[in-house]
């Protein structure tokens, strides 16, 4: 797939870089290299080399096709090398709202990350490092993100964090009241795994991180019964009767 996406790239160069960690021989004649990263890129460079090669080119022949950044770290091992790998692969991606071209404000980030922050503070257990945690717990940079990505400081108008925060506190609220056989899985939950992550988000009273509908005043999880009309109705039946 890498290697389709490139032949029709226009971006001179190699996007990334290829990681790779040295370390001696046992019988000290040399030394022997291993990949920890870029192994993709890796094959799919070789892949569009034979393609070319079978053309009658070369990849001298495309500018930038040989430009691929090295990281190389000498004199290691192999349990500096597992080391790197780990590190590399738990490394997580950076998210729109930390980049520069965002647009985001100063203020709006500032009351962003307060409030995601002090969510934390109060739900620690239910918070993952991990943005790939299972519902229902929550990842504060995909908390963060999402809060920047639909708009919710300026739709509502809020200045401070301790404002965003109620809100926030006032959305699980709602949540926490909607029916367990009216929730139905959607972006994060998956039919298998609903039922028991409900179980957690109860036991723990934090519901925000079952799906993200909540961030949508017109969408939300599941209708809450209009207990006020079905009070009426019942009394409607008594005096009928």
């Amino acid at each position: 797939a890498i290697a389709r996406v490139k032949a029709k790239s226009k971006v001179v160069g190699w996007p990334g870089t290829i990681s790779v960690v040295e370390y001696p021989t046992a019988e000290d004649s040399g030394v022997n290299a291993v990949l920890v990263d870029g192994q993709h890129r890796l094959g799919a460079y070789t892949l569009l080399q034979r393609q070319l090669r079978s053309k009658g080119e070369t990849p001298d022949s495309i500018e930038g096709m040989t430009e691929i950044l090295v990281e190389l770290y000498p004199s290691g091992g192999e349990e500096m090398a597992a080391e790197i790998f780990t590190e590399i692969n738990k490394a997580e991606p950076c998210k729109l709202v930390d980049l520069p071209q965002s647009g985001v404000s100063e203020s709006h980030k500032e009351i962003i990350n307060g409030a995601a922050e002090k969510l934390r503070s109060k739900y620690s257990a239910m918070f993952k490092p991990s943005a790939a945690c299972r519902t229902p717990h929550m990842n504060i940079d995909n908390l963060r993100d999402e809060l920047f990505q639909a708009k919710v400081v300026s739709r509502y108008g809020f200045t401070t964090d301790d404002q965003l925060l109620q809100w926030l506190m006032d959305k699980n609220e709602a949540l926490s009241k909607i029916p367990k056989d009216l929730w139905a899985p959607r972006r994060r939950t998956r039919a298998k795994t609903l039922e028991r992550a409900l179980e957690k988000a109860e036991m723990q009273g934090f519901y925000l991180g079952l799906e993200w509908d909540w961030l949508d005043d017109n969408v939300m999880a599941a209708p809450l019964p209009d207990e006020e009309a079905t009070e009426d109705s019942e009394d409607d039946a008594e005096l009928s009767s």
